[in-house]
Order: structure tokens, then C-alpha cells, then sequence
């Protein structure tokens, strides 16, 4: 999909924070910016003007084991940033209720622990799958993006030279 199609309606970024999901939209004809912070996926979902499109940085199409594509060729891509991609949890992991219970799932599945990293965005990976599940017309209004590899592409193919944190 191509943002700057002039037949495309609202269309937003968003990532998962405390109270929810904070998302920048922009609606291409009335070139309006926002952002707001939605408690609820759905509740970006339903906004008014619709969304048209919601890129979300959370995994989306879980492995039954095993890493996704997806992330390796991300990895490979992104050279030495290749660490902002971690390993997506196995789609077991999202029954766990503790970190405990999630490394427990994968060491059963693949014989190896699981990162806190990614425990720690299951809860809204559990809510995105949910929500996809119990609603599949919205399956094409949403997609998963990594930004690290937006801002790779947009820096004509070349990783970000500077970490977002400080070193």
C-alpha cells in the first residue's frame, strides 16, 4: 500500500504504551496530522473518520515454533541494528500468565528459553491476536511494521547510525 495514494482514507502508526496504544494518523485529503493515545486496539480501530490502514509495531502471525521469516530477513537487513528485531513469541506463549509460565511453553516447544523483551509486549500481542482473531474483516486494515526498518528504508537502505537510547 502506498501512503501517499490519494484514493487512501486515515491512516495510522501506532505502538503499544502503558494506557493502551499511541498512534499518529494522518488523513492524505485533508493532509491532517494527529496523534492520541486509544486504551483498546479496537478503540483505534473504531475512530471517526475510519482508519484505513494501521501500521502496528507487534508481532502479528505467531509460529507454532520456530523463528518467522519475516524476522530473520529483518535481522539480516538491518546489519549491526539487527538486535532492535527480537524473536516473535510462539503463539503458546499468549496462554502463559508470567514469565515463568512463557519460557516454560517455549522450552517445551524448541528447547530454549524466551527473551524479556518480547515477554514483556505479549500482553498486547495477545490483544492484537484477539482481536484479529474474533474480527477477521479487520485482517486488512492491519498490518505489522518494524520502524527500525522504516527508518532503514527511508535512509536509502542504511540502517539508523545512532541507537534511540543514549549508549
Amino acid at each position: 500500500l502506498d501512503a501517499t495514494d490519494t484514493q487512501m482514507g486515515k491512516f495510522c502508526g501506532a505502538d503499544g504504551c502503558r494506557k493502551g496504544w499511541v498512534a499518529v494518523c494522518e488523513n492524505p485529503s485533508t493532509e491532517s496530522l494527529s496523534w492520541a493515545v486509544f486504551p483498546t486496539i479496537e478503540a483505534l480501530l473504531a475512530q471517526s473518520p475510519p482508519v484505513d490502514l494501521v501500521a502496528l509495531d507487534v508481532p502479528i502471525g505467531l509460529p507454532d515454533r520456530g523463528a518467522r521469516v519475516c524476522d530473520l530477513e529483518a535481522r539480516q537487513r538491518l546489519g549491526r541494528r539487527k538486535s532492535s528485531v527480537f524473536p516473535a513469541p510462539l503463539r503458546d506463549v499468549l496462554a502463559a500468565n508470567s514469565y515463568r509460565e512463557a519460557c516454560q511453553a517455549r522450552t517445551a516447544a524448541e528447547g530454549k528459553g524466551m527473551s524479556t523483551q518480547a515477554w514483556a509486549i505479549v500482553p498486547k500481542i495477545r490483544e492484537v491476536d484477539g482481536t484479529l482473531r474474533s474480527k477477521p474483516s479487520l485482517v486488512g486494515r492491519v498490518r505489522e511494521v518494524h520502524p527500525e526498518l522504516c527508518f532503514c528504508q527511508m535512509a536509502g537502505g542504511q540502517p539508523m547510525a545512532h541507537w534511540k537510547k543514549p549508549a
